[in-house]
């Protein structure tokens, strides 16, 4: 949570002046939907099934870490050219998590429905 809080008031300018450098809105917005897809996911899965398994990857932790990298650039005033690619890679990190466990999710669900044919 206190991740995405950060992401939220570091993209949305409240002043004329910021003290910080703003983050593009695709950046929240993409690790908000994953985060809400794979909850969503979980929730149903949980629903349908009874019963979720919850496998953290690498990958994930990889895009928390580019995330968190990305927070302290600019909240350390870090130049804006030379954060840019932590920015992109937490994006490709955090893209790819979402597909890996959309897909784990859907191979539960399948799992489920040949156990109950």
């Amino acid at each position: 949570m206190l991740l995405v809080s950060a992401m939220i008031l570091l993209s949305i300018r409240f002043k004329e002046t910021s003290p910080f450098a703003l983050l593009p809105l695709w950046f929240p917005v993409l690790v908000i939907s994953r985060d809400l897809i794979v909850l969503g996911g979980v929730v149903l899965i949980h629903m349908l099934a009874g019963k979720v398994i919850a496998r953290p990857r690498l990958v994930g932790k990889c895009a928390t870490f580019f995330q968190m990298i990305v927070l302290g650039w600019v909240l350390l005033k870090i130049e804006h050219p030379r954060y840019t690619w932590p920015l992109y890679a937490a994006g490709v990190f955090t893209l790819t998590s979402g597909i890996w466990y959309i897909l784990d999710g859907v191979k539960q669900f399948n799992a489920h429905e040949a156990k109950k044919s």
